[in-house]
């Protein structure tokens, strides 16, 4: 998958959902705000900022973590440009690797959604 598909993977995760297109644009509604979480955004696909920015990110990261049992209790280790999702139980480990720290984190966040939406888990 490319940017956009990962960025709006992660969005569709993180509870959003694809709203009636503005023209000929795709939008993604329901997406938490990061100045009121409370709040929600619409943003066009291609806007989303998962690949660019940590305030982004890291609340996808945090969600992950919560799942808890219905994903075998996952954590994120993340060193350098190294990250990787393990679980306490040893269930299953993803690594990957980036560039950045940034995109090792992104990496392994898509992973781990295609693997969670794969086996059907999502809450």
């Amino acid at each position: 998958m490319n940017t956009l598909e990962n960025n709006k993977l992660i969005a569709l995760f993180m509870g959003a959902y694809v709203g009636n297109p503005v023209g000929k644009t795709e939008v993604i509604c329901g997406v938490p705000s990061f100045f009121a979480p409370h709040l929600t955004d619409t943003h066009a696909t291609k806007d989303l900022q998962y690949h660019k920015m940590w305030s982004w990110l890291m609340p996808v990261v945090e969600r992950i973590e919560s799942l808890k049992e219905k994903a075998h209790y996952p954590y994120i280790k993340i060193k350098g440009e190294y990250c990787e999702i393990d679980t306490l139980n040893n269930v299953f480990c993803l690594a990957t690797h980036g560039k950045t720290k940034l995109e090792a984190v992104y990496n392994i966040v898509t992973l781990f959604i295609e693997w969670y939406n794969q086996l059907n888990l999502k809450s």
